[in-house]
């Protein structure tokens, strides 16, 4: 079995994370680095476990995520999923999540609310069972989802992750879907919250690696971020830099 080796990359969440709190980062990226094994010492151990812990939103918005993944694999393999099997389906993963983590069954994947014993109130998790449905039904009506039931387009990425080189250093990209049709390639970033710094950034990493990956011409190639919860949902263009 070979070694695995704890490789210098950049993503757009190290970069987050870096910007916010350089010790959180060093612990998080290198302090946990080997927590998975029963040999580790205790504390990196610990830091492993907090590093995996998420939290409500998080996993709302992962649900979500699978949930659009699931829709657009529907149509890519010709079995369309209906809006309300779509809504469910989001309802019972999380729920699903929920059960395992209260239960304490995996210490090392739990939310943050279970794991520090936190109060949560009913109406709080009607507020994200709200958030998880508006964003699904948000989906179907966007315009990103009239594209990808047009039969003229290709799907080239549905919740893609992988790795390139920008200048001898490994860059992540993980996208949630990009769309060809003709000449115009169109990258779409999913998005269950509100607008934050550095969201322009991550789009212009993710035409940088269309280049890369499919030798995409930046000049036809188009990124969004789609807000999901706003009503109508907002699909919003960035301006492609890549000259800082």
């Amino acid at each position: 079995m070979s070694t695995l080796i704890n490789e210098f990359s950049w993503s757009m969440s190290r970069h987050r994370l870096f910007e916010r709190c350089r010790r959180q980062y060093f612990y998080h990226y290198y302090g946990s680095w080997n927590g998975w094994s029963a040999a580790a010492p205790e504390l990196t151990q610990k830091l492993y476990h907090l590093k995996k812990l998420s939290n409500l939103p998080l996993l709302a918005g992962s649900c979500v995520h699978k949930g659009i993944e699931h829709i657009i694999n529907g149509l890519i393999n010709g079995g369309e999923v209906s809006q309300k099997a779509a809504e469910q389906e989001v309802i019972d993963q999380f729920k699903q999540t929920w059960r395992t983590s209260k239960r304490g069954a995996y210490e090392k994947n739990r939310l943050r609310e279970h794991y520090y014993k936190e109060q949560i109130d009913d109406a709080y998790l009607i507020s994200i069972r709200d958030l998880m449905i508006g964003c699904i039904r948000g989906f179907f009506n966007s315009g990103p989802y009239r594209l990808l039931s047009s039969p003229d387009i290709s799907i080239l990425a549905n919740e893609d992750l992988d790795a390139f080189t920008i200048d001898g250093t490994k860059v992540w990209a993980n996208l949630d879907c990009a769309v060809q049709q003709g000449s115009t390639l169109s990258i779409y970033d999913w998005k269950t919250g509100k607008p934050s710094e550095g969201d322009e950034l991550q789009l212009s990493i993710y035409a940088l690696y269309a280049a890369y990956k499919w030798n995409a011409d930046l000049d036809n190639t188009q990124v969004y971020d789609v807000y999901l919860k706003t009503t109508p949902p907002t699909s919003v263009p960035a301006h492609i830099n890549i000259d800082n």
